[in-house]
């Protein structure tokens, strides 16, 4: 989570914990994965496309 004026945070949920992680190292570990993620996530199009296919 990022907001103004104060560093980001990572919170992290599981079925029985979660988590704010507040350390910059882990911090951005996460804001790398998130990033990797993100360029090679589809966008809405494609996703419907690709589930359209999958059910057909």
């Amino acid at each position: 989570m990022r907001f103004t004026g104060i560093p980001p945070v990572v919170f992290v949920e599981t079925e029985n914990s979660s988590l704010f992680v507040e350390d910059k190292a882990p911090v951005t570990g996460y804001r790398t994965v998130l990033d990797s993620l993100a360029s090679v996530a589809l966008d809405e199009e494609q996703s419907r496309e690709l589930i359209s296919t999958i059910a057909t």
